[in-house]
């Protein structure tokens, strides 16, 4: 999990507060608990696909082609893919093990035993979890699911990610949710149109950009952050995926800038528009940028003193947050404490310390 999906995390737990506790996974189990009346899981090996089982295969088949294209147009366009697996052994393997896996989730170990793509990072914008022929149930679930399993209680199994949301199925009924916030679910009804047809949406858009992006990338080198940009290329070297855990997401036009302050009513600061056209979302050395679309989510913290803040990056992993004033567009610095102190400047503030501690970081390698 990355610097944004923990601050996210935590951004929702404040949001929450007293959230219920009646979805969670992880639930206390004690000897007395009394098993829910499920009926008796029965495994048929033979059992053909589902009739939703082909399209899925197809529309995977052609993620993974739209994966393989961008990678070819852009090395930080990650992608992995294992090879696929066997139908028949993976229902061979829930027969041994009393576990029927969902027909959407079998459709796709057919096609890739694990798959993953997303850019300039290995989380995984969406994400196929690894299925092990070879384990056990001890393996499979924690101690506590596997209590849970043998006692019938219900809880529910991460199979994949899609944009920073947990794909889970109920290992009783097979049924699909979406985590869309922490703890609550939405019930997905048809994973080829629910799950699938977004990714190739977002990943066909994305291919359609990359002479876009070329083209902004030139015109940033007149930008006064591009040095700062420069630098951290620099640290994230040459490889498929960038080191020291960098993400650098593509830029943003000027137009969706404009059209982005006219929806949201506010004016942002000068540099990190600035910034936002050379990388629209970032991630580097527990640190990060809201892009525009995070933005738009409404990290909007209560008023202080009347005045009214909005975060804009993360500048430590210990809850230092740059944030600014939305009606002078004036930095301040909101500490762990829930203090707010005067801020040296955006790039003062985000990336001057963080160099430095890469720079130390590349020496001890």
């Amino acid at each position: 999990m990355g610097i944004f999906d923990r601050f996210r995390s935590l951004m929702e737990r404040m949001e929450q507060k007293e959230q219920p506790d009646t979805g969670k996974n992880e639930i206390a189990v004690s000897d007395s608990d009394a098993a829910p009346d499920f009926p008796e899981i029965v495994i048929d090996v033979h059992a053909e696909p589902g009739k939703d089982a082909a399209v899925i295969c197809e529309k995977l088949k052609r993620i993974i082609e739209l994966s393989k294209a961008l990678h070819a147009c852009n090395r930080w366009w990650y992608y992995d893919a294992d090879p696929p697996l066997a139908r028949q052994e993976i229902l061979n393997w829930c027969k041994e093990n009393g576990l029927l896996l969902p027909e959407a989730y079998i459709a796709c170990l057919t096609v890739a035993g694990r798959f993953v793509t997303d850019y300039c990072s290995t989380t995984g914008y969406f994400r196929v979890e690894r299925f092990h022929l070879d384990w056990p149930l001890d393996q499979y679930f924690t101690a506590d699911h596997k209590r849970q399993f043998e006692k019938k209680i219900p809880f529910k199994e991460c199979i994949g990610w899609l944009d920073h949301h947990c794909i889970y199925y109920d290992v009783f009924t097979r049924e699909l949710y979406l985590e869309h916030q922490r703890y609550q679910y939405t019930p997905i009804r048809d994973f080829a149109a629910e799950i699938l047809d977004p990714v190739t949406v977002h990943l066909e858009e994305q291919l359609a950009k990359q002479s876009v992006y070329r083209q902004l990338m030139e015109e940033s080198k007149s930008n006064p952050l591009r040095p700062m940009y420069d630098q951290l290329l620099r640290f994230a070297g040459n490889g498929d995926v960038p080191a020291m855990g960098i993400q650098l997401e593509p830029p943003a036009a000027e137009e969706e800038i404009v059209r982005w302050e006219q929806e949201n009513g506010m004016q942002l600061p000068a540099e990190y528009r600035n910034w936002i056209r050379i990388s629209n979302g970032s991630e580097f050395h527990y640190r990060f940028i809201l892009s525009l679309e995070r933005l738009r989510r409404a990290y909007r913290l209560d008023p202080i003193d009347g005045t009214e803040y909005v975060i804009l990056a993360g500048i430590s992993g210990c809850c230092d947050y740059l944030v600014f004033n939305s009606e002078t567009g004036t930095y301040k610095v909101l500490t762990e404490d829930h203090e707010l102190r005067d801020a040296e400047g955006f790039a003062e503030e985000v990336f001057l310390d963080a160099f430095e501690s890469m720079e130390e970081d590349m020496e001890c390698e």
